[in-house]
């Protein structure tokens, strides 16, 4: 089973972001309802590294936070752009849950994937669509800005590969809440 561990988006911003990738051609749009911000991606894990992958999880402990979608981008950096984002400015408690996510994860004694953690939603993959076209997209939605909305949940989906794109399901969700122990 392929894992990946993620934050949903609100429908209203879900909504929006999917109307606005109507503006381009050339693009392979992500699924209105597989719009999320990943954590950790996870690859293939077995039966028994996923039920020691939940209890993991489930014992994470961290108050619910803010978070804000806010520009447009492509990845990567250099080179032809192949994935159309929308980007999550810094934010240290999304950096702790994810730092959190990936020492549990290694307890689990599953690989991690070693890029470096970029906030992000991914909107689409560019397939054939203009330089053009697509820097005008990205310079007139540069300042695009959402109301922040508070995470109180994170969720673990597994991932199905085919020719039509990845199809998401949502295995275990996790409620963010604060350690009451101490």
């Amino acid at each position: 089973m392929r894992l990946f561990t993620a934050i949903d988006l609100p429908r209203e911003q879900r909504n929006f972001l999917h109307r606005l990738t109507k503006e381009l051609s050339g693009i392979r749009v992500t699924p209105q309802a597989q719009l999320h911000l990943t954590l950790n991606f996870i690859g293939e894990v077995n039966a028994m590294h996923f039920r020691k992958l939940c209890e993991e999880c489930m014992a994470v402990t961290t108050t619910p936070f803010s978070i804000q979608l806010q520009g447009i981008g492509t990845f990567p950096p250099k080179g032809p752009p192949r994935i159309l984002w929308v980007g999550v400015p810094p934010c240290l408690p999304l950096l702790q849950l994810q730092q959190l996510l990936k020492k549990k994860l290694l307890t689990t004694g599953i690989r991690q994937e070693e890029r470096k953690f970029r906030p992000h939603i991914t909107l689409a993959r560019i397939k054939h669509c203009s330089q053009k076209d697509l820097s005008t997209f990205c310079k007139a939605h540069a300042e695009l800005t959402f109301p922040p909305f508070t995470v109180t949940t994170y969720h673990l989906y597994s991932s199905r590969l085919s020719r039509a794109g990845a199809a998401h399901t949502l295995e275990q969700s996790f409620e963010l809440q604060k350690d009451t122990k101490n």
